[in-house]
Formats: structure tokens, C-alpha cells, sequence
């Protein structure tokens, strides 16, 4: 009787051990057929002038007026803001003690 149930768990530990196994075994990595389309178009749709008919021709965009605007208005968010509070916080001040 003791023999037996030694198989038993010998075989049940084999049977765990393929599980594990195979649950961790990687997976083929398939494709949908119309992969990258998607991106395609949008990089294609992002291009001012993708098919231009005169390659000579210059391409319109934005003029200098808005692209400096655009521009101030971009690097004024990186600016340190100024704080309105009255008195600073305890962390800028410090803590004093006597």
C-alpha cells in the first residue's frame, strides 16, 4: 500500500510539472494580415503636400506671425510660475526653533 501511493504522488508531481510546463511555453506571435496599415495611413495623412505635382513648388505653411506665437506661447509653460501665496510655505522658510 505504501508503494502505491509513492506512485501516486510521483505521478501526480509529473502531471504538475508538464502543466507548468506548457503553461509557460511562449506563444507564436501571428500577425493580422492588414498589420501596420493603420499606421501607414496616419504618417501618410500627416504629410503636408504627400504628392506634390510641381516638386519645384514650395510648400505652404505657417506664417511667421502665428509660428511665433505658437512658439512663445510653448516655451512660456516651461517657465518657473510665480506663487501668489502670501508668506511662502514652511518648506521654503524653514522651520526655526530657540
Amino acid at each position: 500500500m505504501r508503494m502505491t501511493v509513492t506512485r501516486w504522488l510521483v505521478a501526480a508531481c509529473v502531471v504538475m510539472l508538464m502543466q507548468f510546463e506548457t503553461a509557460c511555453a511562449p506563444r507564436p506571435v501571428v500577425l493580422h494580415p492588414d498589420f501596420g496599415v493603420s499606421y501607414d495611413a496616419v504618417t501618410e495623412s500627416q504629410a503636408l503636400h504627400a504628392r506634390p505635382t510641381d516638386p519645384g513648388a514650395p510648400v505652404t505653411g505657417l506664417d511667421g506671425y502665428g509660428a511665433a506665437t505658437a512658439m512663445y506661447g510653448y516655451r512660456k509653460r516651461f517657465e518657473p510660475k510665480e506663487s501668489s501665496a502670501q508668506g511662502g510655505s514652511i518648506v521654503s522658510q524653514g522651520i526655526q526653533t530657540k
